[in-house]
């Protein structure tokens, strides 16, 4: 009951509103939106409109404690890349996948 009623009782602002919280523009906060990386939203009547409670929690997942995390993980080795469609045999990639190595 007390979920149902924060969500209910929530202030709602406008994507304005959200930039100048943010100290960005009304583009960038929509962007954000239409990519998928700004806090959820709602649609109302057309109106663009984002509950204060999911802006503080798209916030707090990216809240940083130090830059030495985004170092480590920028350090990370890059992950193994996809199978190559040429053979590492030297043969040519006709041959290969022929099976008889040889011109026809």
């Amino acid at each position: 009951m007390c979920a149902e009623k924060s969500a209910t009782t929530d202030r709602l602002i406008t994507s304005q509103m959200l930039a100048d919280k943010l100290n960005k523009s009304r583009s960038t906060v929509q962007r954000q939106r239409t990519s998928g990386t700004g806090p959820s939203y709602l649609r109302v009547n057309g109106s663009i409109l984002y509950r204060e409670s999911d802006v503080d929690l798209w916030l707090d997942r990216h809240r940083q404690i130090s830059t030495e995390a985004l170092v480590e993980e920028q350090e990370k080795p890059a992950p193994p890349e996809a199978e190559q469609s040429t053979p590492h045999d030297g043969e040519r990639w006709w041959e290969k996948r022929r099976g008889d190595g040889g011109d026809q």
